[in-house]
Parts: structure tokens; sequence; C-alpha cells
């Protein structure tokens, strides 16, 4: 491991029975997020008579992969779960207790994919941005997509107000300002991947007063604030 790699995976073994309490995730703007990652890959991946393989990549405690598993499994026939923190992972092993069955767990770096599995789906949610080296996390992925496979990357949009005072003031949050979505556009593009799915994702409340200053559906019909989405998303398959 790199610098960076042990760094993180230190940060996350100390925050690992503490995480999902720390980090208030059970939102409806979170679980907006996760909706849309599974929205791209059943657009792309359409044949209701077979079932898939995915595969997430940097899936921390598991928080993604419940609420993904929940809506599809019946459209999954393996689940693959990494993250850099073996701690971590045994936190998700719990959460995903139902679907252990179809789950696997992996303890790896998102730079070296562990397995000789191949998958329909890879994701990443909000984690590329802590990768040591988020262009060959992508390299790594090409080689384990399925022919017509998709990956979906989800992340936050570092101009947003509140995602630039994060990044500016912890470090572990940095990487917001590499991970951008013209830089992992490019690199998509480098790889010789077709970008399928090119968005972002404003914010979602059940907040009445926030609902009407900020109606998220409406807002992502208007490029002009991009720049104030929480997320953005891109989706591709190789050519």
């Amino acid at each position: 491991m790199d610098e960076k790699q042990k760094r993180q995976e230190e940060y996350y073994e100390h925050l690992a029975e503490s995480y999902d309490v720390f980090f208030k995730r059970e939102n409806l703007n979170h679980l907006y997020k996760i909706e849309q990652i599974g929205t791209s890959f059943f657009n792309h991946l359409k044949d209701r008579n077979r079932k898939y393989e995915f595969l997430e990549i940097g899936g921390g405690t598991g928080i993604h992969a419940f609420h993904f598993l929940k809506a599809h499994h019946d459209r999954i026939s393996k689940f693959v779960l990494t993250d850099l923190s073996a701690p971590m992972l045994k936190q998700a092993e719990k959460r995903l207790e139902e679907f252990s069955g179809i789950v696997e767990y992996i303890a790896m770096p998102a730079e070296h994919i562990a397995t000789e599995r191949m998958f329909d789906g890879v994701y990443i949610s909000g984690a590329m941005h802590h990768f040591s080296n988020p262009y060959q996390s992508l390299v790594e992925i090409k080689k384990h997509l399925k022919p017509g496979g998709l990956v979906v990357i989800c992340e936050p949009v570092v101009s947003n107000p509140v995602n630039f005072y994060k990044a500016a003031i912890n470090k572990e949050e940095w990487g917001q300002f590499k991970v951008t979505r013209p830089n992992i556009r490019k690199f998509l593009q480098d790889l010789n991947f077709r970008i399928i799915d090119d968005k972002v994702l404003h914010y979602k409340t059940d907040n009445t007063l926030v609902k009407t200053i900020l109606p998220y559906k409406q807002l992502e019909r208007f490029k002009l604030f991009d720049p104030l989405a929480v997320m953005f998303l891109l989706s591709a398959t190789p050519n």
C-alpha cells in the first residue's frame, strides 16, 4: 500500500464501529443517490430473464449495498462488496446478513481488484475521492467488466458550498478537488468507455421549506444550477 492507502485504512479502522452513528446516511438525499445508481444499471441491463453480478468498490459498512440489494435482490445472482478496511466490512456483514447467500466480502484497495470474477455492473458511491489513484481504479474496473457491462460512479460536486467547505477543511476529503465530473469523464473517455449517463443530483429532502427553496427535480433540468448539485453521476460501458 502507498501512504494514502495506509492512512485511509487506519482512519476507517478507528471509525468502523461508530461510522453509522457519526455519519447519518439514512436520509432521503442519500437514498436518492442509491436509487439513481440502480436506475442507471437497470435502464442498461434490461434482460428480465437473467440475474446479474455486481461489485461495489469502497462499500464501507454496506449502507449503499443494503438499499441496492433490498431494491434489486431478485435480479442479482452475486454481489461482491469491497473496502480498504476489513473492520468496515465486518460491520457490513452484520447489516447484510439477510443477503448472506449472495454477498462476498473482500478487503482490498480500489487500485487492485483482488478477484478473478467478472461483473455485469460495478459501482462506486461517494468513495472514489478517497482513492489513492482514481484513474487506476477505472483501469482495474475495465478488466473486470463483462462485455456490455456498466460502471456507475456517483461522487460529490466540489463546487457545492457544503461539499467545498468539507473538502477544504478535512484532509480525508481533499480528493474531491481531483475527482470532479470533467476529470472522471475524461478518464473514462481515455480508457475507451462510452458514456451512457452524465448528470447531477440535487439535494432531496422531506423538509417542506427546503423542498420549496430547492426543488431538486426542477433544478436538475437546468445546467446553470449544476455547480450547486450535491453529486454527479456518470455511467459508462466499455467500447
